[in-house]
């Protein structure tokens, strides 16, 4: 006869629980996408970015934030605002992850880059 233990059990539920984490991270990833009411939204996707010259690092203490398109809501179109160099948040291992422009419902809304 088998005798169910606890150990048993924590072997059953384990891969249980995995695949219901695994299941909703799979739907969170099709869910629609929110836009904070505040978010420029553009009609049509940004022109491809532009190649940039990096100026010298001014110190160890800093981070490249390459340039990115903004759309100007006003004038209809997008504007190129250059890349510059960043001063390094702490800890020092740090890097800076580039923003990046995604596709909507409405059209095209800026996430803002980060700290990683």
């Amino acid at each position: 006869m088998h005798k169910f233990t606890t150990t048993n059990h924590r072997l059953c539920v384990i891969p249980l629980v995995l695949t219901v984490l695994f299941t909703l991270s799979l739907i969170q990833g099709c869910a629609p996408v929110a836009v904070d009411r505040a978010a420029v939204i553009a009609p049509e996707p940004p022109p491809p970015s532009r190649p940039e010259a990096r100026p010298i690092k001014p110190g160890i203490r800093f981070a490249w934030k390459p340039g990115r398109w903004e759309y100007a809501q006003k004038k209809k179109r997008y504007a190129w605002t250059p890349g510059q160099w960043v001063r390094i948040q702490q800890p020092y291992h740090h890097h800076w992850v580039p923003g990046q422009w995604r596709q909507v419902s409405q059209g095209y809304v800026w996430t803002e880059g980060h700290w990683r």
